[in-house]
C-alpha cells in the first residue's frame, strides 16, 4: 500500500451537533458575571451522541448548574427541536422552578428555534449563549 500510495479508508468517528443558524439571533451570555448560588438559578444543556447498532442515538441533558444534578433528558435518533423541548419539558415538569431560571446552552439551531425561544418565554425562563 505504501509502494503505492494508497490508505484505508478510516470513517470520522466526530459527529457535529452544534449547528449554528447565522440568520437567528444569539441570546447574549448571561453567565459570563454570574454564578449559580442555589439550585434552579441556572440550567445548562447540551447535544451528543451516542453510536449503536441502529445508527445514532442523540441526547440531550439538561442540567442544574448549582446541584450538578441531570433535571431533564430526551432521547432521539434525529436532531431536531423535539429534542430539546422533550428535555426542558421534563425538567420544567419535574422541578417547577418559583422564579426566572437561566437556560443556557450553545448557539445550536435547535436552542435557537421559534418553538423553543417561545416556551422559554412562555414560562418565565431566560435564555443564555455562547459558542
Amino acid at each position: 500500500m505504501q509502494e503505492l500510495k494508497i490508505a484505508g479508508y478510516t470513517p470520522p468517528s466526530f459527529k457535529r451537533t452544534t449547528i449554528p443558524d447565522p440568520l437567528i439571533e444569539d441570546s447574549p451570555n448571561l453567565l459570563k458575571d454570574a454564578e449559580a448560588c442555589g439550585i434552579d438559578q441556572v440550567w445548562v444543556s447540551d447535544l451528543t451522541y451516542i453510536r449503536t447498532k441502529e445508527g445514532w442515538l442523540y441526547l440531550c441533558t439538561v442540567m442544574d448548574l448549582f446541584s450538578r444534578k441531570i433535571v431533564g433528558w430526551a432521547t432521539r435518533s434525529d436532531m431536531t427541536v423535539e429534542i430539546v423541548l422533550e428535555a426542558f419539558g421534563m425538567a420544567h415538569k419535574t422541578r417547577k422552578p418559583e422564579f426566572s431560571t437561566i437556560f443556557h446552552s450553545d448557539k445550536g439551531g435547535q436552542y435557537k428555534s421559534k418553538r423553543f425561544r417561545r416556551k422559554l418565554k412562555r414560562l418565565g425562563y431566560s435564555q443564555s449563549m455562547t459558542g
